[in-house]
C-alpha cells in the first residue's frame, strides 16, 4: 500500500511553425458589465475536416511577465457547443492550461463561452475595469489551439463597450457600428501585444512621427494637458527616434 509514482503523460502537442489549418478565429468580447467587473467572451474557433478533439490553451507564459503568470484563476462559466449543441470536454490531467473538447463528426467550428472575471480590488489584483475606464487584456481572456506558433494562428477581433465609451488600441482596420468595434484580422502574437484601453472620459494628442498619445481618465477634468508637458511628450518621440536610428512602426499608441 506505498505509495506510488503515476507517469505524467503529456497530451498536448508541442507547437510548430504552421499555420493553423481551421483558419482564422473570431472572437467577441462584451465590456458592458461594469457593476460586476466582468468580460464576457464567445469565441468561434472553425475546425479542420474530420478533426474529433479540439485542444484548446489559455496563454500561460505572457509577453513581458518572463513568467508562467496566466490569468487560468479569472477563467470563469466555461462551455462549448458545435452547431448549438453542448460538447463533452475535459481538463488536460496536467496542464490546467490545456482544454480538450471532443469533436462530433462533421464539426466544422466550436464556439466557446466563458468569463473573465477581472479583479474589484487590488488584493486581487490589478483593476481592468471601473465605471468610467477598462483596460482589455487579450491574452487574458482568449482561448487559441494547441500545436502552433502564435504568430501562426489568426484571430478577428471585435469588443462592445459601454455606450458613448472611446477606444484607444494599436490594432489596424477599425469600424465602429453602435457600442461595438471590430478590427481587421490580425496574427495572435500581434493581438496579445495590442492591448485595449476605453473610457467614457477619453482624449488622444497627436505627438507626430505617427505618434499618438492617447488617455482615458477618471474625470473630464483630468484629461487638461499642461502645453508644456505636450511639447516634452514630442520631444521625447524626436529623442527615441534620434537614439534608436529607425523607426520600426507605421503607428505608435
Amino acid at each position: 500500500s506505498a505509495p506510488q509514482a503515476v507517469p505524467i503523460v503529456d497530451l498536448i502537442p508541442d507547437a510548430a511553425d504552421r499555420p493553423y489549418p481551421g483558419g482564422a478565429i473570431s472572437i467577441d468580447i462584451d465590456a458592458t458589465d461594469l457593476s460586476r467587473g466582468v468580460f464576457r467572451v464567445t469565441e468561434t474557433i472553425p475546425v479542420q475536416t474530420g478533426a474529433r478533439e479540439l485542444i484548446l490553451l489559455l496563454p500561460e507564459w505572457l509577453p513581458g511577465e518572463h513568467k508562467a503568470a496566466g490569468s487560468i484563476d479569472k477563467l470563469a462559466d466555461l462551455h462549448f457547443t458545435v452547431d448549438g449543441q453542448p460538447v463533452q470536454w475535459h481538463r488536460d490531467p496536467v496542464d490546467v492550461y490545456a482544454f480538450h473538447v471532443s469533436l462530433p463528426e462533421g464539426a466544422r467550428a466550436v464556439v466557446a463561452r466563458f468569463i473573465h472575471t477581472s479583479p474589484l480590488v487590488p488584493a486581487e489584483g490589478r483593476v481592468t475595469m471601473t465605471p468610467d475606464m477598462l483596460n482589455l487584456q487579450w491574452d487574458k481572456m482568449s482561448l487559441y489551439p494547441a500545436g502552433h506558433y502564435v504568430r501562426q494562428l489568426r484571430f478577428r477581433p471585435s469588443v462592445t463597450v459601454p455606450a458613448g465609451w472611446t477606444v484607444f488600441t494599436a490594432l489596424d482596420g477599425k469600424t465602429i457600428s453602435g457600442s461595438k468595434v471590430t478590427w481587421a484580422e490580425v496574427a495572435y502574437d500581434t493581438l496579445v501585444d495590442s492591448p485595449i484601453f476605453a473610457g467614457a472620459y477619453a482624449r488622444k494628442w497627436d505627438l507626430g512621427r505617427g505618434v499618438s498619445l492617447d488617455v482615458v481618465a477618471d474625470k473630464a477634468a483630468q484629461l487638461d494637458l499642461n502645453p508644456t508637458n505636450l511639447a516634452r511628450f514630442r520631444a521625447l518621440v524626436d529623442e527615441a527616434l534620434t537614439t534608436f536610428g529607425s523607426r520600426h512602426f507605421d503607428h505608435y499608441d
